[in-house]
């Protein structure tokens, strides 16, 4: 399967990683958002749908992956195809019992591109 030119919403408070994403999904529209609170708004100022897919990383300071996830579910569910958890794997109990309640992936940093286009598309996939 091939990935059609997606709206990616890249959301992680390390600059470095979001510049490596931003180039492995070169082809595609990504926004990079350097804080959950300034992905919810970038989410708040898009017109629905918003985003194909948005990759978020769990531990973040401020609003989490999770806060974001959840503000993003209850707000603005239009505006987000696809969500897909990212993490470092440092992350605490409540966050692994979240994970495993909600339907969406979690890579584990640090993961290949094939990893991020084979989540990618079977997320996709099953939306069109």
């Amino acid at each position: 399967m091939t990935l059609p030119p997606l709206r990616i919403l890249i959301i992680d408070d390390d600059p470095l990683v979001g510049q490596a994403l931003r180039r492995n999904l070169a082809g595609h529209q990504v926004t990079l958002a350097d804080s959950g609170l300034r992905a919810l708004e970038e989410l708040a100022t898009e017109e629905p749908p918003a985003f194909d897919v948005v990759l978020c990383d769990v531990v973040m300071p401020g609003k989490s992956g999770i806060d974001v996830y959840r503000e993003l579910k209850t707000r603005f569910p239009e505006r987000c195809q696809s969500f897909i958890f990212t993490t470092g794997g440092a992350y605490q109990a409540e966050a692994v019992r979240f994970l495993q309640e909600v339907d969406a992936p979690c890579l584990e940093k640090p993961f290949t591109r094939e990893e991020l286009f084979r989540t990618i598309e079977g997320l996709v996939g099953t939306k069109r």
